[in-house]
């Protein structure tokens, strides 16, 4: 099943986007889907290992998780330039 989405890209990645897409025969949505789906594995692997370490009583989980995707976010943010 699929649902249709809008997102709002800055013109400089929409245009390298398209390109890439265009150059790889798949279409802007495949793309954007696989980019997606890289993000949710990496930080789903994340968590996992998190809980199953023993557990910290100075971090509850839910102050781990934002932290770890604040760095999931940076760390692609750093990829991109």
């Amino acid at each position: 099943m699929v649902t249709k989405a809008t997102i709002y890209l800055n013109v400089r990645l929409h245009r390298a986007a398209k390109k890439l897409a265009a150059e790889t025969n798949r279409t802007l949505s495949d793309l954007i889907a696989e980019g997606l789906h890289e993000i949710l594995r990496e930080v789903s692997s994340e968590v996992k290992a998190i809980r199953k370490r023993p557990s910290d009583p100075s971090k509850n989980i839910e102050t781990v998780l934002k932290g770890l995707e604040r760095g999931v976010l940076r760390r692609r943010k750093g990829r991109k330039k």
